[in-house]
């Protein structure tokens, strides 16, 4: 059977690699990362900087409140996980896990947050243009040169960076530092709210053009009631309660018991049946048909079309759970980059707050401090519940062997 998810990702790759190989000359390896810088796009970035610099500076001043919040809120989360990693080992789950690509291996989904192949791609290069792209548009409008930008990779995970001038920047003032800082991941959280509005904007509309009509199914069970009256079409009454959806169809059947007797109508006609035991929730009646589905019509100017394809609604899932992956990606890494630990952006955001709060001998020691205490919750979150349920495994055994 065709799969068109694993035959793209493949063909993806491939084309991917010849471009490389191709292009391999400007390509540069360091300690196991690919390096790919360019200066394309360089000048739009400065021409953007510069026709919109009153605008990014407020986004910029804007950015920071919010990331300062943001940042706050990760790390109590961050902390509040780890202490009940830590409290309760037996039924906590990781607070952080990594994102990869959705692949053969259980084994692999089992320890990482698996999505499919084009989810991953696109949610990832929304994340690196928005993170990347905000920092440099900041940093132009604070008329801070963009050193060099390019793309990184290290093995399949891709990466993107921006450098502004680092001179330049170390002599700015902390207002100009803490824009540039706290824009990559106020970028990230600005598309989530613009995700988050297509979605709703996208499902607002599909409502308008499709409705539902009935219950479809697509086989009856062999022994069943359903089966020995030889039910057909798509439902749309049972017991005259009208079952335009599954959900309809779902409370309707929760009415009865095992053994009523229900009146179905179809559009193939109108059925008695006896309800009998449903095999896997006894107490719930049961008549014995298959992959019940919605059936979906098309309505509004589209009304007349008939009835809406598997393959179009196919589409339409396909859509509203892109932009929802691109919501949770976003936030996602937008929160975990304002944590506050060095090299991350939060880590540079508080070390030029205590720069302005506190004598900057101390800062140093403060900023390392944290950084250090917010990498050990990092890593609670990630393998503290693996571990905690080892240690408990190896308790328990010990303890057995020992009477």
């Amino acid at each position: 059977m065709f799969d068109f998810e694993t035959w793209s990702t493949i063909a993806f790759l491939l084309i991917l690699s010849i471009l490389v190989i191709i292009d391999r000359k400007n390509i540069k390896f360091k300690y196991g990362v690919m390096i790919r810088r360019t200066k394309k796009g360089k000048k739009l970035i400065y021409e953007i900087g510069k026709k919109y610099k009153k605008i990014l500076r407020k986004v910029g001043t804007v950015g920071i409140f919010v990331s300062v919040v943001a940042s706050i809120v990760s790390f109590y989360f961050m902390l509040n996980s780890s202490y009940s990693i830590l409290t309760k080992p037996g039924k906590a789950e990781p607070g952080v896990r990594f994102i990869i690509p959705k692949v053969p291996s259980e084994v692999a989904c089992t320890y990482a947050l698996c999505v499919p192949f084009w989810y991953w791609i696109i949610g990832v290069l929304t994340v690196l243009l928005c993170h990347e792209l905000m920092h440099a548009f900041v940093a132009r409008a604070e008329d801070i040169k963009i050193s060099s930008f390019g793309l990184l990779s290290l093995l399949v995970l891709p990466g993107a960076f921006v450098e502004p001038d680092e001179k330049q920047l170390k002599k700015s003032k902390s207002s100009t530092k803490l824009k540039i800082y706290a824009a990559g991941s106020f970028g990230n959280l600005i598309a989530v709210l613009i995700a988050t509005l297509i979605l709703f904007g996208f499902l607002a509309a599909v409502n308008n053009f499709i409705e539902p009509s009935g219950v479809n199914f697509q086989a009856t069970v062999p022994g069943t009631p359903a089966h020995e009256a030889n039910l057909c079409g798509t439902i749309m009454e049972v017991d005259k309660q009208s079952t335009k959806s599954l959900k309809d169809f779902i409370e309707a059947m929760n009415k009865t018991k095992p053994e009523d007797e229900l009146e179905i109508k179809t559009t193939c006609g109108i059925y008695t049946l006896r309800t009998i035991k449903n095999p896997d929730y006894p107490g719930k009646a049961y008549i014995g048909i298959e992959n019940v589905t919605t059936k979906f019509v098309f309505a509004g100017f589209l009304k007349g079309f008939g009835e809406v394809s598997s393959v179009t609604l196919g589409a339409i899932e396909w859509i509203a759970n892109l932009f929802i992956w691109l919501s949770f990606l976003n936030l996602g890494v937008g929160l975990i980059n304002l944590l506050p630990i060095k090299p991350l952006d939060g880590g540079l955001v508080f070390e030029e707050l205590f720069k302005i709060i506190f004598k900057r001998r101390y800062v140093p020691h403060l900023i390392n401090a944290l950084s250090a205490f917010t990498f050990a919750l990092i890593m609670i979150n990630l393998i503290g519940p693996y571990l905690m349920n080892y240690i408990t495994s190896v308790f328990l055994i010990s303890k057995f062997l020992t009477g």
